[in-house]
């Protein structure tokens, strides 16, 4: 007969065995003594902030004190919470192996704290930031915030704060930017209103240059003046009317811009020219005729004149355009 090797089980051992099973599947026990009033400085809290979390196993204190318990109220707000219908709804769901024990407050209100920010506070930011977009010279122009008192409530804790919304470089007159105050997600917005005051050197026309006429710099002088209300961007430099001629007749002592002048063209209307057409290593040039006047780096129409088909070129100089890339075959 075959000798077992099975040791005798005794009474000892079987009510151990039945301890052990009985103390594994006993939950955890985790002790919440809510608080009746919080204040928080973030966009959401934690369970640790509701309450004082207690229980033998640290790890698992640890990990309840730190769940997010949901989001806060705006800055300077507040919300309430049942704590019965909390730990049923969010705690028993999330650690269905703990039991848990309420104690302490019923209903918490959770305050979120916030500090009050104007435009005022950031004026050495909102300076900066226009002094590196401005394109007027550093003693053309001057700012003059009109809304330092405007504010708003945001975290009270850290934050990143951006200034952008200067479209135009060259502003005149009322100008509006935007301050946003960033804090992880949330951002709030303020708008800086702002005038901005110009007096530059400008380029005046001396005496008067009948249309179409070459501008030459004896026709020019400089002043300085006030540009604030002057909605065009004024010539600045003599160099900046090399070339141009006037678009209509310029009157004596008028101020100079872009919308008065013309360039002066390199290929006239009606002139031959070269239509170049290159892709790659591979460049072939046919004859054509000028539809149009061009200036240099300027985009006329052309007639190629073997098929008269039409062509949008660019002018690269006297007698010769390029076909535009992705442009119609010559």
């Amino acid at each position: 007969m075959a000798k077992s090797f099975l040791k005798p089980f005794s009474l000892t051992t079987g009510v151990l065995l039945l301890l052990t099973g009985a103390a594994l599947a006993e939950p955890a026990a985790i002790a919440l003594t809510f608080h009746e009033n919080v204040l928080v400085r973030d966009i959401v809290f934690t369970v640790g902030n509701l309450a004082q979390v207690e229980g033998a196993n640290c790890a698992l204190v640890e990990t309840i004190q730190g769940t997010v318990a949901g989001l806060s109220a705006p800055p300077g707000y507040s919300r309430f919470l049942s704590a019965a219908d909390f730990i049923a709804l969010r705690l028993r769901n999330a650690f269905p192996e703990v039991a848990f024990s309420l104690h302490g407050a019923s209903r918490t209100t959770i305050r979120t704290d916030y500090r009050t920010v104007s435009v005022a506070d950031f004026e050495k930011k909102i300076r900066s930031y226009v002094d590196s977009a401005v394109g007027w010279k550093p003693d053309e122009w001057r700012m003059e915030i009109t809304n330092p008192q405007d504010s708003c409530k945001c975290l009270n804790t850290s934050y990143a704060v951006t200034v952008w919304g200067l479209r135009n470089p060259f502003p005149k007159g009322n100008t509006n930017l935007t301050l946003e105050i960033s804090q992880g997600s949330k951002n709030s917005r303020l708008t800086v209103a702002c005038i901005f005051s110009v007096t530059c050197r400008v380029v005046a026309a001396k005496n008067e240059i009948p249309r179409g006429t070459l501008i030459s710099t004896d026709d020019l002088e400089i002043r300085t003046m006030d540009c604030t209300r002057f909605a065009p961007v004024p010539f600045t430099d003599y160099n900046d009317l090399a070339g141009k001629k006037a678009a209509r007749t310029i009157k004596a002592g008028s101020i100079l811009h872009q919308r008065m002048v013309l360039n002066v063209p390199v290929i006239e209307k009606g002139e031959p020219v070269s239509i170049v057409f290159s892709k790659g290593r591979f460049s072939i040039a046919v004859a054509g005729i000028a539809r149009e006047n061009g200036g240099k780096g300027e985009r006329i129409w052309v007639e190629n004149s073997a098929t008269h088909k039409l062509i949008r070129v660019i002018v690269r100089e006297k007698g010769k355009v390029h076909v535009l890339q992705g442009g119609a075959a010559i």
